[in-house]
């Protein structure tokens, strides 16, 4: 009887013992799968910044036709530039913390520029403000909901934005390529340089840019700008920094 006993009492603690192996291997592939999840999410939202710059950049080089009016196909016109928007949800204006917007300029078209003996660079340099609007053709591409026009990045999303200034606290950076040259601008909200140059309005997406040029030989303006992108579900373990370039080119510096 006392063998039968110490038999039965091994037998329990080899038991405890299994379940505490599957229950550990268990919590293991639980967070191992949590965070191929969360890296994925960052994978795509950098894929999608790259995208929109792209998307901006060749719109100015090759024109794309923009209908102000969706319902009037009579309103389409040629826009002199095309640009990115991106924000860390901490402006006024901003839809629920969205991060990227595609816009042109809705006051400068190119066609009628080209006819005042202008080119689309010197009349977004030398014209004043230039008014912005965001997208509203290939809507499918761009939409988050029937009435979000700007995109947000999933469970990703830009806690701040840098240049290479020294500048951490811009709120709204808007990237600018001209028409059909693809010269680079850019706007940012606050103001950041002197003589509040490459400023935009407290909106974002900014309702107009003061652009400045936007040039890796530059020294009065960034060179390029960081995109810091964190997890926003509040989890420290996947960010990613992407530098943006003039060019709309875009590098992986960290994550």
């Amino acid at each position: 009887m006392q063998n039968k006993n110490k038999e039965s009492a091994f037998t329990l603690i080899e038991a405890m013992v299994v379940l505490f192996i599957v229950g550990l291997l268990s919590m293991t592939a639980a967070l191992g799968y949590g965070q191929m999840s969360r890296d994925k999410a960052m994978e795509q939202a950098s894929q999608r910044v790259g995208q929109q710059l792209s998307q901006a950049r060749d719109y100015a080089v090759f024109g794309k036709e923009i209908l102000k009016d969706p319902s009037n196909t009579n309103s389409s016109f040629f826009p002199c530039g095309y640009g990115v928007t991106f924000s860390t949800g901490n402006v006024s204006g901003n839809d629920n913390g969205s991060d990227l917007s595609l816009l042109y300029s809705s006051d400068k078209d190119r066609i009628g520029t080209m006819d005042s003996n202008q080119s689309c660079d010197e009349a977004i340099i030398n014209g004043g403000a230039t008014n912005l609007a965001e997208n509203t053709v290939d809507e499918a591409d761009y939409v988050s909901s029937s009435t979000d026009k700007l995109v947000h990045l999933k469970n990703v999303k830009v806690e701040s934005i840098e240049d290479n200034l020294g500048n951490k606290t811009i709120g709204c950076l808007t990237v600018l390529f001209s028409a059909p040259r693809g010269g680079s601008y850019l706007g940012t909200y606050p103001g950041m340089y002197s003589g509040d140059i490459a400023k935009c309005t407290s909106e974002c997406p900014p309702k107009a840019c003061n652009f400045g040029v936007f040039s890796e030989s530059s020294t009065a303006l960034p060179a390029y700008f960081l995109i810091n992108l964190i997890i926003s579900d509040g989890s420290n373990n996947s960010k990613r920094v992407l530098k943006v370039y003039p060019s709309g080119n875009m590098e992986l510096v960290s994550g």
